[in-house]
């Protein structure tokens, strides 16, 4: 299974997407931290309290990520303006890629088809 662990939270793993070997989520963050490290810190924040108490239930900060598709992709969204695309696995959170929310349309297009791809490779159904 193409993921690494970024966290390990008392509700939940927190799981990143491999893509050849190199993890999008950790450049996109690493990037962040240059550019705008409060933006950074807000995501990361967002992500820890997800692994020790589950997503939050307030829908401008988390909710499904395109509600007329089937599946159970999410999204994480700052004040910042960074999306963070992601879906259950098991007692796990499996981050597909973070963005910018001006590159939004294009990045849920590539979410679904790593979604898809994840289930291929663990034989898993995302869409039941």
């Amino acid at each position: 299974m193409p993921v690494k662990q970024l966290l390990k939270g008392r509700k939940y793993k927190i799981l990143a997407w491999l893509e050849g070997g190199s993890c999008q989520v950790e450049a996109f963050l690493s990037e962040l931290k240059v550019n705008s490290f409060q933006t950074c810190k807000e995501v990361v924040a967002l992500i820890a309290k997800a692994a020790q108490f589950g997503p939050p239930e307030n829908e401008e900060v988390c909710r499904l990520a395109d509600k007329k598709k089937a599946g159970d992709l999410y999204l994480f969204l700052t004040g910042g303006g960074i999306c963070v695309f992601w879906f259950y696995y098991k007692r796990n959170i499996v981050i597909i890629s973070c963005t910018n929310v001006s590159d939004f349309a294009s990045e849920i297009t590539n979410a679904f088809f790593i979604k898809r791809k994840f289930a291929e490779e663990i034989e898993y159904d995302p869409f039941k």
